[in-house]
């Protein structure tokens, strides 16, 4: 192989690396967004039947981790991984603490979880009742966020599967979404990041294979803070407190509603607040989209560069070698 033409393979290769590289897929589907950083664990936690390993079937873009219920179980009995190498991330799949059979286990597979000395993104996955937040969530949440030995400790919430009914309450009438809102901080770990989705008739349907990201929702998927956390930093995820725990929540949630139908200025307070978090949001969302916006402008311009370049190298090549061919130690072919 001649000069031209090693240099012409070399730069071939630079180039489709760089698509690689910079070029993602379908939203449905694994993007390349985060190649060349530390690799983060995306921890989802939720007890069995809220859709964690749905939810992660869609990331990675296709069927990796069992989905559903059997026997009124979740499928998920062990702390899973699975490895997104495009993305440089991985995505950990746990077992729900509200199945009381195996409640001692899923504490334990949890911990082990929240152990591997990585940086985590943590997503509490939940579902309502009747547009209600089940106090066995927020117990949930709040038990394995106290095992966490840091004095902060970011996690988001994502409430799935929303029927209809209960999207059109919340679209039509906001202190019904605030009372939502209101409820998932009604315990010591609080955070204004939560994040609805919609049921998904096509997939109850297995009409398609996986739920279908949109832009929107993977966008907080990408944006959501991520922390360090060494397994010294994990305590015990105390499951046997957890009956007692929901009981007080129950009682409270319950005070909170009573107390929040009279009380108008609690309720333009709570629905302040709900404004707050969704416009914090939208501005996060905004400054990724123009970063987003500008990572394309800078590949283009290099993929521009590359191309220039290997028809410079074939331009070259039609001309024949310029060097002597009697240099075998020079180096064929140099590339910064």
């Amino acid at each position: 192989m001649n000069y031209i033409s090693r240099c012409f393979l070399l730069l071939s290769v630079f180039f489709a690396f760089n698509i690689f590289a910079v070029t993602g897929g379908a939203t449905s589907g694994p993007q390349a967004s985060n190649p060349s950083s530390e690799r983060e664990y995306w921890l989802f936690v939720g007890n069995p039947g809220v859709g964690k390993s749905t939810i992660i079937n869609a990331l990675a873009g296709k069927t990796v981790a069992k989905a559903g219920l059997s026997a009124g179980h979740g499928l998920t009995t062990d702390f899973t991984i699975y490895e997104d190498f495009l993305n440089n991330r991985v995505y950990c799949d746990t077992p729900g603490l509200a199945d009381t059979k195996m409640r001692d286990r899923a504490a334990k597979q949890i911990e082990e979880g929240l152990k591997q000395n990585a940086k985590y993104k943590i997503f509490f996955v939940i579902q309502l009742n009747e547009a209600r937040v089940r106090a066995e969530d927020v117990a949930t949440f709040n038990t394995v966020m106290n095992a966490i030995n840091l004095p902060h400790k970011p996690f988001s919430i994502i409430v799935n599967k929303l029927d209809f009914d209960e999207k059109e309450l919340f679209a039509q009438d906001q202190l019904s979404k605030a009372e939502v809102f209101d409820a998932l901080n009604s315990g010591v770990n609080k955070t204004q990041s939560v994040w609805f989705i919609d049921k998904s008739n096509k997939l109850k349907k297995k009409k398609i294979p996986f739920l279908e990201l949109d832009e929107n929702l993977y966008t907080f998927f990408k944006t959501r803070e991520a922390i360090q956390i060494n397994k010294e930093k994990v305590g015990e995820v105390k499951a046997d407190e957890l009956d007692k725990i929901t009981k007080a929540f129950e009682d409270q949630m319950e005070q909170m509603r009573t107390t929040l139908e009279a009380d108008k200025a609690k309720q333009a307070e709570i629905i302040k607040n709900l404004e707050k978090a969704s416009e914090d949001m939208r501005k996060t969302f905004t400054e990724e989209r123009i970063k987003a916006a500008e990572d394309r402008a800078r590949a283009a311009e290099e993929m521009a560069r590359t191309t220039a370049a290997i028809s410079a190298a074939a331009a070259a090549g039609s001309r024949g070698p310029e060097i002597h061919t009697h240099h075998h130690d020079a180096p064929l072919c140099s590339i910064q």
